[in-house]
């Protein structure tokens, strides 16, 4: 999965560009899928994050809240980092991702203005200095830009009507 830091700067990015109708419920809904025991069941997908179904998330639920967009929003970023960005993740070290995300903490941070983080991830947000490996800060800032410029109510009527969402993946 991406981050939690780098799920809040989508959030946050996204919730700049569009009418957010409770910024707080959107960036809750935005991390519910990963502070669950059984991840699997929200992220629709047996193997959850790079399998992750968007067309089953929407059979299931409704983008009627803020919350569900934030929880749509965290599948999308899911099933896009790592299926067109990242998609040779299953290769890489664990070890060496959780250091690339330390790393990349306060420089995202920093470019998309965060200065306040939720108490339910503080305790993921660890900074360090170095080089990212695998995740570099160029494609992480694009695949950011990438998904924050969906508009999720028109993506998840064309998912809906395509019954599909590997379009999202060219």
């Amino acid at each position: 999965m991406p981050s939690y830091m780098i799920h809040l700067c989508l959030a946050k990015e996204y919730a700049r560009k569009y009418k957010v109708e409770n910024e707080e419920q959107f960036i809750e809904g935005t991390f519910y899928p990963d502070n669950v025991e059984i991840k699997g069941e929200t992220h629709y997908s047996p193997y959850y994050s790079s399998d992750t179904n968007l067309y089953e998330f929407l059979l299931d639920k409704k983008l009627d809240s803020s919350f569900n967009e934030g929880y749509f929003l965290h599948l999308l970023a899911d099933c896009v980092f790592y299926n067109k960005y990242f998609a040779d993740h299953r290769n890489f070290d664990r070890a060496i991702l959780r250091k690339d995300f330390d790393i990349l903490n306060s420089q995202l941070m920093r470019k998309y203005g965060i200065t306040k983080t939720p108490c339910e991830v503080k305790q993921y947000l660890v900074s360090q200095e170095g080089q990212t490996v695998e995740y570099h800060y160029d494609k992480v800032v694009q695949f950011i830009e990438e998904v924050s410029n969906y508009q999720l109510h028109q993506l998840a009527e064309k998912i809906l009507q395509e019954k599909d969402f590997q379009f999202l993946l060219k």
